[in-house]
């Protein structure tokens, strides 16, 4: 009885995950220090103004592990650490086209925690002063990722990017 309740409740996870697009302003980290949020800037010098770059949000689930075959860890990383590892993700980019390698993590802190066991390739063409934003979806086994435009909320992107970028990169 135990387990079916267990797997009752996960699969009332991946369901009402699968049905939702959240924004950036949705993802976790709206309850502060329980949630870390993250910003990448995948390109060399100054810092850009977000008229000329694109960014790139995620759900907190989404995690892009490879932008162009290049590995997260080659960029600039600006990041706050909170209890849990999701939260608000930004990635800063060039105008031009990309192919990003993603997977997913799911930690909402009940103690379970879930993650793809195979990635899923998306390219994306980023134009200046652009948000896209990518948010998992689920049917069954299957996963993959939702694009839509996340405009709406870059004054929540531009006071986010400032407050991780006072301390430099880590």
């Amino acid at each position: 009885m135990k387990y079916r309740f267990f797997l009752a409740s996960i699969a009332a996870v991946f369901t009402l995950n699968g049905c939702a697009t959240y924004s950036y302003t949705d993802a976790p980290s709206t309850m502060g220090f329980m949630y870390s949020k993250y910003a990448f800037v995948a390109y060399d010098g100054k810092t850009l103004p977000f008229e000329e770059i694109g960014v790139v949000t995620t759900d907190g689930l989404v995690k892009i592990k490879y932008v162009n075959d290049q590995p997260m860890s080659n960029f600039t990383r600006y990041y706050t650490e909170g209890m849990y590892t999701g939260g608000r993700f930004q990635l800063h980019l060039l105008p031009g086209t990309y192919t990003l390698v993603m997977g997913y993590h799911m930690d909402l802190g009940s103690g379970t925690k879930s993650w793809s066991i195979s990635d899923v390739k998306k390219t994306i063409t980023i134009e200046g002063g652009q948000v896209t934003h990518l948010s998992l979806w689920q049917s069954g086994s299957k996963w993959g990722v939702n694009e839509s435009d996340g405009i709406k909320a870059l004054d929540t992107i531009k006071k986010d990017f400032h407050a991780l970028t006072m301390d430099g990169p880590k």
